[in-house]
């Protein structure tokens, strides 16, 4: 059985976008969904340069509807094709 702490790694098939969506229909505000998807990851593994909007960090962004459904995705602020 493996846990936290032994150099494990936890996975699931859930896609991003439909965690957010279960997340804030669980009741968690959006921000802190945001944040859990975002910035804590990215600060787990060290990466101090992803997972924030500011001068000098990549520009990947993911714009989503009021349903949280993905509308576009910039990739080092390069609009992608629509989703």
């Amino acid at each position: 059985m493996a846990c936290f702490g032994t150099d494990s790694l936890a996975g699931s098939t859930l896609t991003l976008d439909e965690g957010m969506r279960r997340c804030v229909a669980f009741g968690i505000p959006l921000a802190d969904a945001v944040f859990a998807a975002t910035a804590a990851p990215a600060r787990a593994i060290g990466r101090r340069d992803l997972g924030s909007l500011a001068p000098g960090m990549p520009a990947d962004v993911v714009l989503w509807d009021d349903d949280l459904v993905v509308s576009y995705v910039w990739q080092g602020g390069s609009l992608t094709e629509p989703a």
